[in-house]
């Protein structure tokens, strides 16, 4: 499959048109559309990652045009770490939602579809100006999912969130004019070469803008308010694929274009110690929210918000120069393991949340001996994403304060064992309240007879078993992500595989 690259873009968005004309005549369209959309795609974005273990990457040029005067797909070994985990979380995401909503309006899987292709087009674009368009159609996509349900407090965060993302265009838009103004090209690859001669002052402020609007979008610290009013609106099935999926491709978005495009361990090894910083302030600040919080979709938001913490330790370190390809394989663990822990423990909460009738804390009495299993999956995820080992968090956060040290000696290490001991607490306040006995359950407003309904708790129990397989195997893990880890530290690599595709 020589165009399984742009395959993997073009096979959700054309599912997505078909839905939208099928939807039409056939109300059960876009569900099955969908369904098949996320198979197709997952072989897609296989074939792709075949491709570039077999040579190392690979780059395509659409209708032949190579840059700088056409658009350039890239694919290596670090993209296609997030294009796994888009497919992974698609096909969780729709398996999940068969079950659990059958009910669900039908712009819900075409919107999907839209940010599936979205999100597939920023892990491979080479070049700036496709990379803004697919953050736009990404930011649009997310507004209908965030505001899909018809009421207010739903209209309202998709408003939040719609303020947000066009600040965050706002600032990204300057940035690629500041480059493109200094460079004379938007080719990631060719502004690499050229961006040594960019003002010092340009080249500083170019880099905080690229952090400021992504930042936005994953949630650093303050920038993040949008995104627990936001988790809570769009319900938990939703939130399951911003968080677990989407915030992991804008991680990988910054990564990229500072590493790459503006070679920050280069020209800015202080960035360091900045990233290192900020993450200690997102853990710590999004842990303590969370303990704050007396809302189980908001918990988990503000827990989210903790984890962007984690990952930018490891990708932070990594910029140091030192060792920089260990500390990047600890932040791709994080953000591997963090991508099936958040999942598992939306989808068994929101199960959790149907059998109490309440997303509360407080509400969730009696929700344990209602759905064993959900409970049994949240359990399970929650421990691995506190750090409780043998499960696949403790080894991703054991990797992360061993990459920090080298760059900020054991601050980072305190403030990881901070974070863990808060998440601890309000992770055990869930537990207690769902064990009491007490409450009533809500009636079960699925379909009797629906052949899809065991499929939402399987793809539970798959996700919060997969927490604890993974840390089993952490050696063979950290293996596969090697050479992806690895890319992301030659800093010249990206540039010579663009180059070898001309």
């Amino acid at each position: 499959m020589i165009h399984a690259p742009l395959a993997a873009i073009l096979i959700p968005l054309a599912a997505a048109i078909v839905a939208s004309l099928a939807a039409v005549r056939f109300a059960q369209a876009p569900r099955i559309v969908a369904l098949v959309s996320g198979f197709t795609h997952l072989v897609a974005v296989i074939a792709t990652t075949g491709q570039v273990a077999g040579s190392g990457g690979l780059t395509y040029s659409p209708g032949g045009w190579v840059p700088p005067v056409g658009i350039v797909l890239v694919a290596d070994a670090f993209s296609t770490v997030f294009l796994i985990i888009i497919a992974a979380g698609h096909v969780s995401f729709l398996l999940f939602s068969m079950a659990e909503a059958s009910s669900d309006r039908k712009g819900v899987w075409i919107l999907t579809e839209i940010l599936i292709a979205a999100l597939c087009g920023i892990a491979l674009a080479g070049d700036l100006f496709n990379l803004f368009v697919f953050v736009e159609l990404a930011s649009i996509a997310s507004v209908g999912l965030i505001a899909h349900r018809q009421h207010a407090r739903c209209a309202g965060a998709g408003f939040v969130y719609l303020v947000f993302a066009s600040i965050s265009a706002s600032l990204l838009l300057i940035a690629v004019l500041l480059l493109y103004g200094a460079t004379g090209v938007l080719t990631i690859a060719d502004i690499a070469d050229r961006i040594a001669g960019m003002p010092r002052t340009a080249y500083l402020a170019t880099s905080g803008l690229i952090l400021a609007s992504f930042g936005m979008k994953f949630g650093l610290i303050p920038l993040h308010f949008w995104q627990a009013p936001s988790y809570h609106a769009a319900g938990s099935r939703v939130s399951a694929l911003l968080s677990g999926t989407a915030m992991k491709i804008y991680v990988y978005a910054v990564v990229r274009l500072l590493f790459h495009m503006m070679r920050v361990p280069l020209h800015f090894p202080q960035a360091a110690l900045l990233v290192t910083a900020l993450g200690c302030v997102n853990i710590v600040g999004g842990h303590l929210l969370g303990l704050a919080e007396r809302d189980l979709k908001r918990l988990l938001a503000y827990s989210s918000v903790a984890h962007v913490g984690y990952i930018l330790l490891g990708f932070g370190a990594g910029a140091s120069g030192q060792a920089a390809a260990t500390a990047a394989t600890a932040g791709l663990l994080h953000v591997v393991f963090h991508a099936v822990m958040k999942s598992a423990l939306f989808y068994s909460g929101r199960r959790l949340i149907d059998s109490a009738g309440s997303s509360t804390v407080a509400g969730l009495r009696g929700s344990a001996r209602r759905d064993p299993a959900a409970f049994a999956a949240f359990f399970l995820a929650s421990l691995a994403i506190v750090g409780v080992p043998p499960a696949s968090g403790f080894f991703s956060k054991w990797r992360v304060a061993e990459s920090t040290i080298a760059v900020a000696g054991v601050a980072p290490v305190v403030v990881i064992a901070a974070g863990t001991l808060i998440s601890m607490l309000y992770y055990a306040r869930v537990f207690h309240a769902s064990l009491r006995e007490g409450g009533s359950a809500p009636p079960d407003t699925r379909r009797a007879g629906d052949p899809w309904r065991s499929m939402g708790l399987l793809t539970v129990t798959v996700l919060a078993a997969a927490t604890l397989v993974l840390g089993l195997g952490i050696a063979r893990i950290e293996e596969l992500l090697g050479p992806a880890a690895q890319a992301l530290a030659d800093l010249d690599g990206y540039v010579l595989l663009v180059r070898g595709g001309r």
